[in-house]
């Protein structure tokens, strides 16, 4: 169990709270109420479900007489406000139907003592001590997932109060692959980003001692995201706007940049923006990202190399993950092969054309600005974990999309326009150097992708995942038609019948 107190609560504190539990409650959820006459379990439970419904000036009656009110509202879960200060046994909940009730609704109960053999183990109780006429404490216990998925809500609700005292209004918002989620938050019609990220643990040692987030250079903290955010900006593209941040609960609120991506509403690309982004990315990598100032806020940390140990941990996933999914086998002198490959791809890498890589340049990241122009267009998002490294490679993680198949001619008019631009500002490049960096970061790239797709499948049950990989074994075997890459190649053929 874990114990949370918010002392000294106010009546407007108390309906701060109320509505924040309110925002991550889900059907099935129990909450109890205790506490003296007048300590404020009505008041909670009023503007809880008033929050929950959408409704501010909903008639939520005290249910003392009635046992038990069903609050509902169309593509609402409902709640059941319960009060059982007048039952004197348990067994008078049995005609409520409180079995069925408490598997399909949110339930509120207020004066739980009186059942408390009757309500399932798993809940979130709240109790209510008085202190004078205008304060209260509150102390809320529950199991660990629980409390986590409320209080945390508490946490959020209070950073966004400190940083308006406008009413705004939380929704749910698509997340990504990783442990991070979002919220849409809405301040008088204005549209923000809430980034809730706290602050990951290392995970186990897996080399050298170190986690596998420490040796890829994941970002595990949200100061990474603003720190890039604020560089990108600094240096004219489209990054998101930073309004608020708490680095220590691992909160960001952000700009809004839309919902409008680069390709169709049934996950085709669209060919102008995907060239468009091609484009951007020459002037990205015109920039000095290397050696110029990276003076853009008063905390930016020197951006990593995309070094030999995590260009190779990052393609080691193919081995540790793709290679146990059960459809494929792979010898002790098949894996010892595969890595002397990839030592001696990563070490020549490190001699690659080096720029910023945002590492997943590709259609969930590109949001597009269809009114702004140039590279004001191009909305980038989720470049946390960037870093110097080929520049080659945030052009390969386009024009060979992860989530869309990319026909051939568009990928080739990527390149061509991409190459083009480059000539155009300076960047003169050499056509077979490129044709290499190329294959070999698209190599990387898609053997990293059929390990992480295979996790996010089998470890984390993102099942989803899989119908992707049909399309990243054709990038790899693409990219693997560049001479250089025969014995990966030959190695492919032969562990992953590619």
């Amino acid at each position: 169990m874990v114990t949370s107190r918010y002392l000294n609560c106010s009546e407007t504190e108390i309906e701060a709270i109320a509505r924040d539990f309110a925002q991550v409650a889900i059907e099935g959820d129990t909450i109890t109420l205790s506490g003296d006459l007048g300590s404020g379990k009505t008041l909670f439970c009023r503007a809880f479900i008033r929050q929950l419904l959408g409704v501010n000036d909903l008639e939520v009656p005290s249910p003392t007489y009635l046992i038990s009110i069903e609050h509902k509202s169309d593509g609402k879960p409902p709640v059941n406000h319960m009060d059982l200060y007048r039952i004197s046994d348990a067994s008078e909940l049995d005609e409520l139907g409180l079995d069925e009730i408490l598997e399909s609704s949110i339930v509120m109960i207020e004066w739980p003592a009186r059942a408390i053999q009757a309500l399932p183990s798993i809940r979130l109780d709240i109790e209510i001590e008085i202190v004078d006429a205008s304060t209260r404490n509150l102390t809320v216990m529950a199991p660990v997932d629980l409390a986590k998925r409320y209080c945390r809500s508490v946490q959020i609700g209070a950073f966004l109060r400190n940083h308006s005292n406008i009413s705004y209004t939380r929704k749910p918002f698509a997340a990504d692959a990783s442990a991070r989620t979002y919220e849409l938050v809405i301040f008088e019609d204005k549209f923000y980003i809430l980034m809730d990220a706290p602050s990951a643990p290392d995970g186990p040692p897996v080399k050298n001692g170190l986690p596998y987030s420490r040796i890829a250079h994941l970002a595990e903290e949200v100061e990474s995201f603003v720190t890039i955010s604020k560089l990108l900006r600094a240096r004219g593209f489209h990054a998101p706007e930073i309004y608020a941040q708490d680095y220590e609960n691992g909160l960001v609120l952000l700009e809004y940049l839309g919902s409008d991506t680069i390709i169709t509403p049934d996950k085709k690309p669209v060919d102008a923006r995907y060239i468009e982004s091609g484009r951007l990315l020459s002037k990205l990598h015109a920039a000095d990202w290397v050696t110029a100032d990276q003076n853009a806020g008063n905390s930016i940390r020197q951006i990593p190399s995309f070094d030999q140990s995590a260009m190779l941990i990052e393609v080691e996933l193919l081995t540790d993950w793709y290679l146990k999914d059960g459809q494929h086998s792979a010898t002790k002198d098949d894996i010892d092969e595969f890595k002397q490959i990839w030592s001696q791809y990563s070490a020549m890498a490190q001699n690659f054309r080096q720029s910023i890589v945002l590492r997943d340049f590709h259609s969930p990241n590109i949001i597009w600005q269809n009114k702004k122009a140039g590279s004001a267009q191009i909305g980038l998002i989720d470049f946390q974990d960037a870093l110097i490294g080929p520049a080659v490679y945030d052009l390969v993680s386009l024009a060979q999309d992860a989530r869309v198949i990319v026909p051939l001619q568009l990928e080739k008019q990527i390149i061509e326009h991409y190459l083009s631009d480059c000539e155009a500002n300076g960047q003169m490049l050499d056509k077979d150097q490129f044709e290499l960096e190329y294959a070999m970061m698209g190599a990387q790239r898609a053997s990293k992708l059929l390990g992480i797709f295979v996790r996010l499948h089998s470890r984390d049950g993102k099942s989803g995942y899989r119908k992707l990989i049909p399309a990243i074994r054709t990038y790899l075997k693409k990219n693997l038609e560049h001479p250089f890459l025969s014995d990966y190649c030959m190695w492919c053929e032969r562990v992953i019948r590619l």
